[in-house]
């Protein structure tokens, strides 16, 4: 985040920074893995994602920063503020993915009654017979 307010223009954020949110990116995942007892096992995720949302959330403090703030007593952004941004990247960017199987059976299991089970099952047997 910027330290002056010589003018509003963005400067990156240093690699040592970006390499810091990445490894508490992954903390959060590991602890929302264990919080959900594996189910999401096999997770991916994209590194240029997010590190672009790390990226427009750090460009957004800046903003507030210059923008929204008393030049004598700067403000720093909220951290409920810094999730909200994080939780609207993440649903606009969807920088995670899980493998093609696990992906379909969380679906069913969350969105399907029997019958749709019964029908998506026949018609897999289907595809696989012919």
């Amino acid at each position: 985040m910027r330290k002056d307010r010589d003018g509003f223009l963005y400067t990156k954020l240093l690699p040592e920074e970006m390499s810091q949110h990445l490894a508490e990116f992954d903390a959060l995942l590991a602890d929302f893995n264990s919080t959900f007892q594996g189910i999401f096992d096999g997770y991916t995720y994209s590194i240029p994602l997010i590190s672009e949302i790390y990226k427009r959330i750090d460009q957004r403090a800046d903003y507030y920063l210059y923008f929204h703030s008393d030049p004598e007593k700067p403000m720093k952004m909220s951290q409920a503020k810094e999730i909200a941004l994080m939780a609207f990247w993440i649903l606009k960017y969807k920088p995670l993915s899980l493998p093609a199987n696990k992906a379909n059976s969380l679906f069913y299991r969350k969105n399907c009654t029997i019958n749709e089970n019964i029908l998506a099952i026949t018609h897999q047997n289907y595809c696989i017979k012919n």
